[in-house]
């Protein structure tokens, strides 16, 4: 049956869209739940919350059972969360503009919800080689502000770690010191 998402007094709830009992997936008093949203195959809550005494993600089963901590050295306030497409990573931006991604396959095997194995698995499809990940982020932010200053030669920068044109880019790199 469908379920709506609610948030009230700061906690989280379901309800049915039509007959069914309410469910409440956090009952924290002390604290302040917001922000919550469906993964994508609707199995999972995620939310922030404050109640380790600074705003960090969370995650619950859309059923029951027991909410866990994704994060623990965020500042708040965070911003709205965004599942991917595959139900891997959230993303939301911290009190500095920015962007944090949030791995829930780590999450649930600190929880004992995943083995090694799958969290691997994980990993190496989020960052399959050496270096930096596919998305670089603040890496590739970085490349490109030390290239057009010309701190950095242009265009070398992007040349992935296992490429082999990587070593003949750290060579004129290196001339030009």
């Amino acid at each position: 049956a469908e379920r709506a998402l609610l948030l009230a007094g700061g906690d989280v709830f379901t309800a049915p869209i039509e007959k069914g009992p309410t469910r409440i997936l956090t009952d924290s008093s002390n604290a302040h739940d917001k922000r919550a949203r469906w993964s994508p195959d609707g199995s999972r809550i995620a939310f922030i919350s404050d109640r380790s005494g600074e705003e960090q993600v969370w995650v619950a089963p859309a059923a029951d059972g027991t909410a866990r901590q994704l994060t623990r050295d965020h500042e708040g306030p965070l911003g709205p969360l965004r599942w991917s497409p595959d139900g891997k990573t959230i993303a939301t931006s911290d009190r500095e503009m920015r962007i944090l991604l949030v791995d829930a396959a780590t999450g649930a095997y600190r929880a004992g919800q995943m083995t090694l194995e799958g969290l691997r698995e994980s990993e190496e499809a989020a960052c399959p080689g050496p270096g930096a990940c596919g998305g670089q982020f603040t890496a590739n932010t970085m490349s490109t502000a030390l290239e057009f200053l010309g701190i950095s030669p242009g265009g070398l920068n992007g040349i992935p770690a296992v490429d082999p044109a990587k070593e003949a880019a750290a060579r004129r790199s290196g001339e030009l010191v």
